[in-house]
């Protein structure tokens, strides 16, 4: 990722706050989200590790692992809440360059009442919104904002820098990032085609400064399962 590239994520992050979802069992909070969304989410993979933050082709460095959780938040600026509980069994090196941690990791947003949520952009890729490492893809909701993580209840980071959103499918059965036997690459020209709009999938990426200020990303979980309780009015929904 070059310095301009990584100045965008920087620059796209602050401009956003982040909203909300989930917990590993039921995580509820005596908050109003009238005429707002309510999205529940589950069977996640745990994708590669901070050497590898992406394994386009798949394979092993992509595991199903236990997880499920709840997004609520209100349209445009509002109240949200974002709240994720994954289990980590030790075999990624995630969040830290020591041992592998293993337990149930709480991922909490820091709720904001001037949070923006965005519905219906374009993600990633060449865009000026996500993550560039990753294609094209559409998204119904996209955030950014800051998270505190506990392992096992104790905090273990607090105020990491985080990416979400729910959008059209970008991963495969086996995780790969493919059309029709295309290895989705960075380097090619059109990064448009690897998105399927006939399922959703929501995405976490949590983010860490590194010594020469470039954001690294120690976290990756995508959650293979979207069920959307209750949406605006307005709300423009896949079919």
């Amino acid at each position: 990722m070059n310095t301009s590239r990584a100045l965008q994520i920087v620059l796209g992050i602050a401009i956003l706050v982040a909203a909300g979802w989930l917990a590993f069992r039921t995580i509820e909070e005596a908050v109003s989200f009238s005429s707002g969304w309510d999205i529940v989410v589950g069977d996640p993979f745990l994708i590669g590790n901070l050497d590898d933050p992406f394994v386009y082709a798949g394979g092993d460095a992509v595991r199903s692992i236990e997880g499920e959780g709840r997004m609520r938040f209100s349209e445009g600026i509002g109240r949200s809440s974002v709240r994720a509980a994954i289990r980590l069994d030790g075999s990624a090196r995630v969040l830290t360059e020591g041992e592998p941690p293993t337990g149930e990791l709480v991922l909490r947003s820091r709720t904001s009442e001037t949070s923006i949520v965005e519905s219906n952009v374009t993600i990633h890729g060449g865009t000026t919104r996500g993550e560039p490492g990753l294609p094209e893809t559409t998204a119904l909701l996209f955030g950014a904002g800051p998270f505190d993580l506990l392992l096992d209840g104790e905090t273990l980071r607090s105020n990491v820098i985080a990416i979400w959103s729910v959008a059209h499918g970008l991963r495969r059965e086996d995780g790969a990032i493919r059309n029709q036997g295309l290895v989705f690459s960075p380097l090619l020209r059109d990064d448009t085609v690897f998105a399927d709009p006939d399922h959703l999938e929501a995405t976490l990426l949590l983010y860490a400064p590194t010594e020469d200020g470039e954001p690294r990303i120690v976290l990756h979980v995508v959650f293979r399962r979207v069920e959307i309780v209750d949406a605006p009015r307005t709300a423009t929904l896949p079919e």
